[in-house]
């Protein structure tokens, strides 16, 4: 087995310098390569797969959505307790998003 790391996906800081100097530190003897963590207003990409694709599927309601803000609709949750939740519709018995990359914008 390899000591080799490879770090994936998020890494919820502000800035690519506060991504690498939390992980670079502690783990760079190991690492191979290391994201820049999808930070700032990327660390919710995620999130807006809900929005962007399950929010607005036929088959798919929605649940829970995040709160609003004085009235306003928000993508993005407040927190764990605010996300997004859904469940297939009744009577549907297979949900089918059509070809790779469905909504999203890339295959």
């Amino acid at each position: 087995m390899s000591d080799d790391l490879l770090l994936v996906g998020s890494i919820p800081h502000d800035s690519t310098a506060e991504a690498m100097q939390m992980f670079g530190g502690p783990l760079g003897a190991n690492l191979v390569a290391l994201p820049d963590g999808e930070v700032g207003w990327r660390r919710f990409w995620i999130t807006r797969v809900h929005f962007q694709v399950l929010a607005i599927h036929p088959d798919i309601e929605v649940t829970q959505r995040p709160r609003r803000d004085d009235g306003v609709e928000r993508i993005y949750p407040h927190d764990a307790t605010d996300s997004w939740n859904f469940k297939v519709r009744e009577g549907v018995n297979k949900v089918v998003f059509g070809h790779p990359g469905w909504r999203l914008g890339y295959y």
